[in-house]
């Protein structure tokens, strides 16, 4: 069994690479360990919270490289929670030449060879949860039928939902589903779905989970 560590934002991205990634990339032979970056650091404790300065993600992705147990360490951050002292942030945002830009320069600040693969979600975690919406079953009609016409409208891409502040994925959604929970219903949703539905729909998540899965030679 290879061991692969992903250094996640918060707790929904926490339970999505448990819930979701996890059982599919097991039946590869790759165990997923997910990390909540640490960002709390008081009288010598630490305490998970997610998000915060590029210095804590750079601290606690480093010491995971130190374990040789690892076959690879990678990331799951989102494009709007990119730390503001991230390395290589750009002036033209939203595009995914700035995407790669800030993944190239985490890799390059982090510099450990391969063994580093830094993976940035476009725009949010809440794109994934857009790809999964036509197959999930238990999400509320009313929503479903406006997360189709949404991804239609953006050529069924969902990393590609982005207007600004109020017309976000994760905006969209509570828009029209007050209650939504992005722990909750989030990851449920997308594991309601499935993998295949949601990486139709997500070209760069399909590529960074095919880097996962190639591990398992």
């Amino acid at each position: 069994m290879r061991q692969v560590a992903i250094v996640v934002e918060g707790q929904t991205e926490d339970r999505f690479v448990g819930d979701v990634l996890a059982p599919h990339l097991w039946t590869l032979g790759i165990h997923i360990q997910p990390i909540i970056v640490k960002t709390s650091r008081t009288a010598g404790r630490a305490s998970a919270k997610g998000g915060g300065s590029w210095k804590h993600w750079r601290k606690d992705i480093g010491n995971t490289l130190t374990s040789s147990q690892f076959v690879c360490v990678t990331t799951m951050i989102d494009f709007y929670g990119y730390p503001d002292d991230g390395p290589a942030r750009c002036s033209a945002p939203h595009t995914d030449e700035c995407v790669i830009n800030r993944e190239r320069g985490m890799a390059a600040d982090i510099s450990d060879g391969d063994r580093f693969l830094p993976f940035v979600v476009l725009h949010e975690f809440e794109a994934l949860v857009f790809a999964a919406a036509s197959a999930a079953s238990d999400l509320p009609a009313k929503v479903r039928k406006h997360c189709a016409g949404v991804l239609a409208q953006y050529d069924h891409n969902a990393e590609s939902i982005n207007d600004g502040p109020t017309t976000a994925p994760s905006k969209r959604l509570k828009s029209e589903w007050s209650g939504y929970s992005k722990v909750r219903d989030g990851v449920a949703i997308t594991a309601s779905a499935g993998l295949p539905v949601v990486r139709s729909h997500a070209p760069r998540f399909d590529q960074w989970l095919s880097r996962l899965e190639a591990l398992s030679g």
